[in-house]
């Protein structure tokens, strides 16, 4: 068994692993949908603000696929 600390629950390791697909999975929908929106984005603003919400995105995806 080993410890979520995020749910803090106690998992066997592959709902660990499924937790963590689905998770990632997630991620990159919204990220996906992030660059779809600044792709169409209208204003400068709008679109920056879509394209630094997607760079966190990102970042978030490469932390957790390091784990």
């Amino acid at each position: 068994m080993i410890i979520c600390l995020k749910i803090k629950k106690l998992y066997p390791l592959s709902s660990l692993n499924l937790l963590k697909i689905n998770y990632m999975k997630k991620l990159n929908k919204k990220y996906a949908d992030l660059l779809r929106q600044a792709s169409v984005a209208t204003g400068r603003k709008e679109a920056i603000n879509l394209l630094h919400q997607a760079a966190k995105l990102q970042t978030k995806f490469e932390e957790n696929s390091k784990l």
